[in-house]
Parts: structure tokens; sequence; C-alpha cells
């Protein structure tokens, strides 16, 4: 269906039926501030590339912010496509800072292609802030070209990420990880299976742990230069 029945009040977004955005461009959300309710359908075919990307401070994402109070829950983004062109600083999955609530959203089948090696990329979310929460959501066969993904899942959290389940790969060469690049906050019963390679660092799960990581697990292989050998998928060279 290209055309859903959206109910609408002053803080509530409800989708009632699956959608098909064939492909099209979608440019980038700067701010959400209101619950968006998906009920388990699925957005199809959903293609993020910011045409007017000129800026030193470009965001490459669905949404730049989701602020305090808003939440996005309940929906899957199946062939979803991040494009990137000139002038892009950040890009991910999802959200570039995380405020809000994230429950139960689903990528799979998605690619993130021609971001620049310079620019700061997560999958997922790139700043999970204190007041973020993050909760049963997942990636599932992404692919990337030409872009250095420093997370598969999230560059930095300071809040809280439960409930977590993926197998994916990442190569990167710079500092890696598979999960988490820095974490401040907590992390809990979240599992990680895939590869991990750097030029310089890796770690499998987070690459630097400042806060709690909880009943979590992680298995696979990590490679990285500056310690060959060393097969430790909790973390390389970085952490605590």
């Amino acid at each position: 269906m290209t055309n859903p029945v959206l109910w609408r009040n002053n803080y509530k977004v409800t989708l009632t039926c699956d959608i098909d955005m064939k492909g099209k461009a979608f440019n980038p959300t700067k701010e959400f501030n209101r619950v968006f309710e998906g009920c388990g359908h699925t957005v199809n075919n959903l293609k993020i590339q910011n045409e007017s990307g000129k800026g030193k401070n470009v965001e490459l994402v669905l949404i730049s912010i989701l602020n305090e109070y808003a939440e996005i829950k309940n929906v899957t983004f199946d062939n979803y496509a991040i494009e990137g062109n000139s002038g892009i600083k950040e890009a991910a999955g999802l959200i570039v800072t995380n405020h809000g609530t994230m429950s139960s959203i689903d990528i799979i089948n998605s690619s993130i292609n021609n971001i620049g090696k310079k620019v700061k990329t997560a999958g997922y979310v790139l700043n999970n802030e204190e007041d973020g929460l993050i909760e049963n959501c997942n990636i599932e066969n992404m692919s990337i070209k030409d872009a250095n993904i420093k997370s598969l899942f999230v560059l930095t959290n300071l809040g809280k990420i439960t409930t977590y389940s993926t197998t994916l790969s990442v190569n990167n060469k710079d500092i890696a990880s598979g999960f988490v690049s820095e974490n401040f906050g907590t992390i809990e019963k979240c599992n990680f299976k895939g590869k991990v390679s750097s030029k310089k660092c890796a770690g499998g799960f987070c690459g630097s742990n400042s806060g709690e990581i909880i009943s979590c697990k992680t298995e696979g292989t990590v490679k990285a230069e500056c310690e060959k050998g060393n097969n430790n998928m909790w973390r390389i060279c970085r952490g605590e």
C-alpha cells in the first residue's frame, strides 16, 4: 500500500498499514518531538539522500534529533538505503542524536553507501544521550560500501541499550567495534555475533567501556593489527 491512513493528534502518529516508498529519495528530518506508533507495520524501499547536502554540518540520517519524551516504536524498515553525497559530516542508519525512546524498530536488508571515509558513521544511532533509551531494536543483513563505519549499532552510548541481538560484520581502518564504540551508560541483555577487523584497534562488542555492561554475549572473530593474534571478543586495545 502506498497511501497509509494516519491518525494524528498533538503528540501521536499511528501507522495503520504497510508503506512502499518505491525507492524515492527522502530528505532527513531535523527534529522529531512526537510519538510514532508503527503497530508492527513495515516501511519498504525507503531511501535517504540529502541532495542539498553542501555544508560542513550536514547530517545524513532519517531523523537528526529524536527529542526528549519523543518515541518511535513497533516498525520495520525493509530494503532501507542511506545514499551519501558531498558535504556530509555525520551519518547513521536512523538517528544522529537520541534523547527519546526507540523501541522494537528493525532494519532489514539495508545498505549504507558512498558516505565517505572521514564521516562519523554508525549503523543505527550515532549518539545515544543520557536520557536516550534503545530497547529491542535490531539490524539484519546490512551492506556497507565506501563508508567508514566505526560501530555497527551505536557510536557513543551515555544512556541505556537493552535487548538487542544480531549477526553482522564491520571492517574499519581506524578503531572499530561490533556493537558500541564508546560506552559511558548501561548496556544490558544484548547479543552480538560477527566479525570485527581494523587496521588499528578493535573491540568485538565494545571498543571503550566506562559504564555498565550486564548479561551481554558476543561471539565471532576480531582482527586488529595493533595486537596481532589477540582474539578477545570483548575488547582489544581500548577500554577498562
